[in-house]
């Protein structure tokens, strides 16, 4: 496993400390704010990688580091790693969903779900579209407390066009809420979505096949849901019903350029380099409710973010290689809190000389931090990806 990627966090040795301001109150609404505490000290510690990110398992089944996007809570929102694998037999599938969950001894623990459900779903499936080949993955954490995951198939179609015919090949997407406690797979198809395209890719030579993909999607605890999608060179975005997947609304172009979201109780949050702000947007109406930011300095503000929003108290944290902050009520305030401003950079030595990115970071409910980094190095005419997990532990 290659290590390095840590060197863009060598200002931080965490130090938490929270504000017990009182929380904000829009239409009724309150966000808990953390309790006021003494500054923390964390000591931080490599964790071990969950199975399918093991880049030595490229290529096998289950590996999942080709598409990987980062962390999703589990039910009891600790820091957890979802995979989806098959295979068949006897012309039938066999199939699971595995959990890998970050326990406090230092592991991970590992649990096969939603096998019967899953296999019974993908036998049905594929004999009503006999798919050419298909994919489930973009797991989340919906609202609602439900797993979800995107599911991708794809078929091959003759389709005239100006008195030719072509071979086309069509992508079809459907949501599958997951119920992970009772072995249950919900599917929402998305008829809307589906996108074709001439059939001359080629996976030998072309990195990324032709087709839609989802930049981010959204559940809310009233089930609709948000997909924001690349389109025309900005992200666009649609609202659909939870059960039936009919459009509600349509968003139209949210921002130009490609951007990373966070989701709160009803809005998405980004930040837009025209002026170096955080823009907090209401849904459905796409209102400019709140900015925030204008406090960060010009050698943090610029930097690429990421974002997480604690499911049951709706504080958002923010994360770049500067540090982590807390947004102490993004709804109607400008202030941003620095949660590693007491940080000793000479306690962090890089693990190597590696160039990283931060890909996703997690803040579980006592407020320790996982962070996921990503190397990507070109191999053997292609592209393999190096993940490392770091998890800031809090010292006794």
């Amino acid at each position: 496993m290659k290590k390095g990627m840590v060197c863009i966090f060598l200002a931080c040795i965490l130090a938490l400390s929270a504000c017990g301001e009182d929380a904000s109150d829009r239409e009724g609404r309150e966000i808990a704010m953390p309790a006021e505490t003494n500054a923390e000290h964390y000591e931080m510690k490599e964790m071990p990688l969950p199975e399918a990110l093991e880049t030595g398992r490229k290529g096998e089944v289950g590996y999942i580091g080709d598409s990987f996007r980062g962390f999703v809570g589990d039910l009891q929102n600790q820091p957890a790693v979802y995979a989806f694998s098959f295979m068949v037999e006897d012309e039938e599938y066999l199939a699971d969903i595995t959990r890998w969950t970050w326990k406090e001894n230092g592991g991970w623990q590992e649990k096969a779900l939603c096998q019967n459900s899953l296999s019974e779903f993908l036998d049905e499936k594929y004999e009503q579209v006999k798919w050419k080949r298909f994919t489930l993955d973009q797991f989340c954490r919906g609202d609602d407390g439900s797993l979800y995951g995107i599911f991708t198939y794809y078929i091959k179609e003759n389709i005239e066009s100006d008195g030719v015919l072509k071979e086309m090949e069509t992508q079809v997407f459907s949501v599958l809420q997951i119920d992970e406690e009772n072995d249950q797979i919900f599917e929402i198809s998305l008829p809307d979505f589906t996108y074709s395209a001439e059939a001359d890719y080629n996976p030998l030579f072309d990195d990324v096949p032709p087709g839609r993909d989802f930049t981010a999607y959204h559940v809310f605890e009233d089930g609709r849901i948000l997909f924001i999608y690349t389109e025309d060179g900005g992200e666009c975005g649609k609202i659909v019903d939870g059960e039936t997947g009919e459009i509600l609304k349509d968003l139209g172009n949210i921002i130009n350029g490609r951007r990373r979201f966070a989701f709160g109780e009803s809005e998405i949050i980004y930040f837009s380099k025209d002026d170096s702000l955080f823009h907090v947007l209401s849904v459905p109406e796409l209102q400019d409710d709140n900015t925030f930011g204008s406090q960060l300095g010009e050698d943090v503000i610029g930097k690429d973010w990421r974002f997480y929003t604690n499911p049951d108290t709706w504080e958002l944290f923010l994360c770049n290689e500067t540090g982590v902050y807390s947004a102490v009520s993004y709804l109607d305030s400008d202030e941003t809190e620095c949660l590693t401003e007491n940080t000793d950079p000479q306690a962090l030595e890089p693990l190597s000389g590696g160039n990283g990115e931060l890909l996703d970071f997690f803040v579980d409910s006592e407020g320790e931090i996982y962070l996921c980094l990503l190397e990507r190095e070109n191999e053997f005419g292609g592209e393999t990806n190096y993940y490392q997990m770091i998890h800031y532990e809090k010292e006794e």
